[in-house]
């Protein structure tokens, strides 16, 4: 009896060891571009604290990319970014760039597919097709199409079409059987797409030279507009940048108006909602704002200008105050997968 109440004792504490262990390994991750070098940083998980950085790759030197570069997408071995009309693959081992595939837009379906367009010379929205990242293969999807994006947890993508005149809609698409799953009524110059992570909802900007525009926030299951729930008083329309993996919240952008130009803005605010737009929190002065892959947590850059080097920051979405991961950067990615 004693030694099977010892051997009891031992698999307890065996079990709580690896339980822990589990529950400290399940690290949320994010890689930046800082100057010319790409770093990946973890972020624990229960609180914000000060993550390790480790650099990945230096990109000065390697021919046809630059700090410019907007980061894509990752795999164990090799990262993707968007610079000068091009998917460019760095492999992290060799620290060679090599060209993918010319284009203007693209995002990628975990790591398998890539989505990509390539406007034509009449400015009108070209080919949207999908390339086999094992056999870079690609295939024709729509003859018009543009900027892609894919919704992370969900077989769902939406992307633009527009005409000569600038005029067009935006489509949710299963990935699966290639039907529509929602079309937006036609608008002056669809673009800057974002797709929830189950494809529930739809920011697209209706863009104008001025007034300045907001995002138009849409249900897809029910096609209503919900762009209300999201405004605030005192600042332009608001712009949609995300929205957490379990769509209770979306993290956005309240901008103050420029007095002198009714086509631009002075500042922009990072803030959360909830996504009845019920409760709300202001977070800080920034740009380009994303929940983590736990969706504890929101990231953005203190920036206000698009290219221009900020500090990467986090904060959890209900209490605390910013912490800086890293000063200067350009591009960040969370990782998804």
């Amino acid at each position: 009896m004693q030694i099977f109440r010892a051997l009891c004792a031992l698999l307890l504490l065996v079990s709580s060891s690896a339980l822990c262990a589990a529950q400290t390994s399940k690290l949320d991750s994010v890689i930046y571009l800082k100057g010319s070098t790409v770093y990946a940083a973890q972020i624990e998980s229960r609180r914000v604290s000060h993550p390790l950085s480790k650099r990945l790759v230096n990109l000065a030197g390697l021919k046809g990319i630059d700090k410019s570069a907007t980061l894509l997408n990752y795999t164990n071995s090799s990262l993707y970014f968007l610079d000068a009309g091009s998917v460019w693959e760095v492999n992290l081992s060799g620290h060679r760039a090599k060209k993918i595939v010319d284009c203007d837009s693209a995002a990628f379906f975990s790591s398998r597919f890539l989505l990509y367009s390539k406007m034509n010379s009449a400015n009108v929205s070209g080919a949207l097709r999908e390339m086999d990242m094992r056999t870079h293969k690609s295939i024709l999807l729509f003859a018009n199409g543009a900027n892609p994006v894919v919704a992370s947890s969900a077989a769902k993508f939406a992307f633009t079409q527009t005409d000569s005149d600038g005029d067009g809609v935006a489509r949710v698409i299963d990935h699966h059987s290639m039907k529509r799953v929602f079309v937006t009524e036609k608008a002056v110059g669809p673009s800057d797409l974002k797709l929830s992570p189950t494809g529930r909802y739809l920011a697209v900007n209706f863009h104008l030279s001025r007034p300045v525009t907001g995002d138009t926030v849409l249900d897809v299951k029910s096609g209503a507009d919900i762009s209300n729930r999201y405004s605030m008083p005192n600042f332009l329309p608001t712009l949609i940048d995300d929205w957490s993996p379990d769509e209770r919240y979306a993290v956005v952008e309240w901008r103050t108006a420029d007095p002198n130009n009714d086509g631009a803005w002075k500042s922009s605010t990072i803030g959360v909602t909830s996504i009845n737009g019920k409760w709300r929190r202001s977070l800080g002065k920034g740009m380009d704002a994303h929940f983590s892959l736990r969706g504890d947590k929101i990231l953005w850059l203190t920036s206000q200008e698009w290219d221009a080097p900020g500090n990467l920051v986090m904060v959890d979405i209900k209490h605390g105050t910013p912490v800086i991961i890293a000063k200067d950067v350009t591009s960040y990615l969370i990782l998804r997968h």
